[in-house]
């Protein structure tokens, strides 16, 4: 996950889309005009798909890459 550009400080957090609440971790921190990035393993929702929220008050872009999946063993 990558953030850039954000007009203030805050912070990003990923987490299964549905399914389950958002951590109370975060998985970037980030300051007002700051590029940062950092790695996170996050499970699908129930649907497929994570969520990401965003606590600052300002705007940012975000850029996610998926670079694989787990796959649970057969029985």
């Amino acid at each position: 996950m990558t953030v850039t550009r954000p007009t203030s400080p805050g912070v990003l957090t990923a987490y299964p889309r549905t399914g389950a609440a958002p951590p109370t971790a975060s998985n970037v921190n980030f300051v007002a005009g700051e590029t940062a990035a950092n790695m996170a393993v996050v499970q699908a929702g129930t649907d497929g798909l994570i969520g990401v929220y965003h606590n600052g008050p300002g705007a940012s872009e975000l850029i996610v890459d998926q670079a694989g999946f787990f796959i649970a063993p057969l029985s």
